[in-house]
């Protein structure tokens, strides 16, 4: 009987790590989506033509107003409110006489240091710069923020109009995290 409930006891963790490993996959692949997702919603921005009139044709704040108002907020509260993964959207500029509302915020406002501005302002053209935050409790098991940053073109890609953000969700971070607290 000794060594057939050792056999069992064997099976037994065998099969829970089996499975404990399947979840860890799981999860890892549903937090590479949730990132990879960023790269769509950059994407879907890009592709606004009122955020580039905005930034880099529009020169009366009367015409901002109205793009403002009429779409761009509405567009980008869809893209945020159709990815759960995304907490948040701001496009930062350093357009003199822009207007700037939510989502349209001036340069100076970034939460990045300098050398991770420098970082950004010198990366490529298609790549996603990640800056992980911590948070502001001094708790060790609260999840770090992260967002994502990319640039943003005028149509003709011969210069930077702007620079857009996306916070990710810290549900996404805290669910996979969450598994390694057992």
């Amino acid at each position: 009987w000794g060594s057939y409930l050792f056999i069992l006891n064997l099976h037994f963790i065998n099969n829970t790590l089996s499975i404990q490993q399947t979840h860890l996959l799981n999860s890892l692949s549903t937090l590479k989506l949730s990132m990879a997702n960023a790269d769509y919603v950059f994407s879907s921005l890009e592709n606004i033509p009122e955020i580039t009139y905005y930034l880099d044709i529009y020169s009366l704040k009367s015409k901002m107003l109205y793009s403002l108002k009429k779409s761009i907020r509405k567009q980008c509260d869809d893209l945020r409110n159709s990815n759960t993964a995304i907490n948040s959207i701001r496009i930062y500029s350093n357009k003199p006489f822009l207007l700037y509302s939510d989502p349209f915020y001036p340069m100076d406002d970034i939460p990045l240091s300098e050398e991770e501005t420098l970082l950004l302002t010198a990366s490529q053209p298609t790549e996603i710069f990640w800056d992980v935050t911590p948070s502001e409790s001094g708790n060790s098991m609260v999840i770090p923020e992260l967002y994502a940053y990319k640039k943003l073109y005028a149509y003709n890609y011969d210069h930077v109009i702007g620079y857009m953000e996306l916070k990710l969700n810290p549900q996404i971070l805290s669910e996979y995290f969450s598994q390694f607290r057992d």
